[in-house]
């Protein structure tokens, strides 16, 4: 009965011209009632392959039904969210192609389930996605790994640390911007996702993006997230500040050189010793640009002269004023 149900939902749905009337039987109750009834009587692989070709116009009631069946409740085992993707996989509309080639949101909700390869190869194409479907890809990946983990499965997943990490080596394209960048990785830090960001995670993802031969311009917002996250890590983040000092800050794109004086002024005066350690020009762009740190070093400096016998005389200059 539910099995003739859907079929005829699908080919009606498909023939509305009304997107509201769409909508509204997208958010009916009874509905997702349906959905779930028939994941759990038959499973939500054998559900997907009950819907034999995808008729133009139906898709997104189809992404609709895929969302409600990946879940955690229904896919309750390592097994049944494999023999889903094997479902989705070869997934058809009306002319064979295949739905998962033709829209990547087919991807989403079980995309933690797929290799690893597969995974860090669909992330560039994610980040373009609206939020709503790139939460969907992060919620996945995430408890797909953790589940994987958990039940010591042979399969390779992406960590936490990982992708927080792939996110913001996602190079520049016309296609991927900065802003798909951010909203990927703060989506990381929603209250969704964050449990899964300890400090230990976060200092780990910071160390490896440090690594870098050029640092990715998504390093330094990462960095504020966890300060604001984890006040503890303020220790870490002097000894990143001293890094950043070494590989030459100053010469770096502006979103990273923002973010090192935005992280001083927050670490406020354990960072102060960092500070001194710039060069006269870059130091006096800081101090011009932060008035309120400009008087906190100075007052620092002049108290704690004795301690910085090797400060050049220029600096000394800047901060004897």
């Amino acid at each position: 009965h539910e099995i003739n149900m859907l079929e005829q939902l699908l080919i009606v749905f498909a023939q509305l011209e009304s997107e509201d009337i769409k909508k509204g039987i997208l958010e009916l109750e009874n509905f997702e009632k349906l959905i779930e009834k028939l994941g759990q009587d038959i499973g939500a692989a054998a559900t997907i392959r009950l819907i034999t070709k995808i008729p133009s116009g139906g898709y997104d009631i189809f992404l609709h039904i895929l969302r409600l069946l990946s879940t955690a409740e229904m896919l309750s085992s390592v097994e049944m969210a494999q023999e889903l993707v094997t479902a989705i996989k070869v997934a058809v509309d009306t002319n064979d192609v295949l739905v998962i080639e033709k829209d990547l949101r087919a991807v989403t909700p079980v995309i933690g389930w797929l290799t690893k390869e597969e995974i860090l190869n669909y992330l560039t194409e994610v980040v373009k996605l609206e939020a709503v479907d790139i939460s969907t890809a992060i919620s996945s990946i995430l408890s797909a790994g953790s589940t994987l983990e958990a039940a010591d499965n042979v399969q390779e997943h992406v960590s936490p640390d990982q992708l927080l990490i792939a996110i913001a080596k996602i190079p520049l394209t016309k296609g991927v911007t900065v802003e798909c960048l951010v909203r990927a990785s703060d989506n990381c830090f929603t209250p969704a996702h964050i449990k899964y960001y300890t400090e230990d995670v976060l200092t780990k993802v910071l160390t490896m993006l440090l690594e870098e031969t050029e640092i990715p311009i998504l390093t330094m917002r990462i960095a504020l997230r966890s300060l604001k996250l984890y006040p503890t890590l303020k220790v870490f983040m002097v000894k990143m500040l001293n890094q950043l000092i070494e590989k030459g800050v100053w010469e770096m794109p502006e979103e990273i050189w923002s973010g090192f004086v935005f992280i001083a002024k927050t670490v406020s005066t354990p960072a102060f010793p960092v500070l001194l350690r710039l060069p006269r020009q870059a130091l006096q762009n800081v101090l011009g640009s932060a008035p309120d740190l400009a008087r906190l070093l100075a007052h620092y400096y002049k108290a704690n002269k004795a301690k910085f016998d090797n400060i050049p005389e220029d600096v000394d200059a800047l901060l004897s004023q």
